[in-house]
């Protein structure tokens, strides 16, 4: 991927980061904003839906080795909770993307293709930050990893949009939700 492929991406998670309903944005739209036409936009992607795929392929890959990357210290559990919804917040273009467009999500296409890429990618995932569980199955880590996942994507939109506030009351509360939801399959973290 050269240069120009990564500003095309980059742009392409900014226009479809804004926190509207389906966050709509035309390849005219996106070609403008890059100065571009989009018939150079198509010599480098197909379709639009090729596009968002790919785009959603580089956020999603980024923000899971982040994950794992912390995952993999060990840190405490409510650190670990705390890091994560931090990420999120951080990185706000992220969060409304993938929330807009990610798999697993409101949006992701139903083809049965792109669910199972989805399911793959989440066991693969979930086995990697998940590291320090003992889960019985890879159905159990798609589960768990799935569910944990949307619930940063969706804590951190609410309090993005001040739908409630991030204070210490709300991130105690985030703790016990996926403390409780990862401990309802086994018998507790070993962190």
């Amino acid at each position: 991927m050269d240069e120009l492929d990564k500003q095309i991406l980059n742009q392409t998670v900014i226009l479809g980061s804004r926190d509207l309903a389906e966050a709509p944005f035309s390849l005219a739209e996106l070609a403008q904003s890059l100065s571009l036409s989009e018939s150079q936009l198509l010599t480098r992607f197909k379709t639009r839906e090729q596009l968002l795929h790919e785009a959603v392929e580089m956020v999603f890959t980024s923000e899971m080795a982040f994950i794992a990357d912390i995952s993999t210290r060990g840190p405490r559990f409510e650190y670990w909770v705390n890091r994560l919804l931090d990420y999120f917040l951080f990185h706000k273009e992220e969060t409304f993307f993938i929330l807009n467009y990610g798999m697993g999500l409101a949006k992701a296409s139903l083809a049965k293709e792109d669910l199972k890429a989805y399911h793959d990618n989440m066991i693969f995932w979930g086995k990697k930050i998940l590291c320090y569980f003992a889960l019985a199955s890879d159905e159990e880590y798609f589960f768990v990893w799935s569910a944990t996942f949307r619930s940063f994507v969706y804590a951190a939109a609410n309090i993005m949009r001040g739908e409630c506030a991030d204070g210490e009351k709300t991130r105690r509360l985030l703790v016990t939700l996926i403390g409780h939801g990862m401990n309802a399959l086994m018998k507790g973290p070993r962190v």
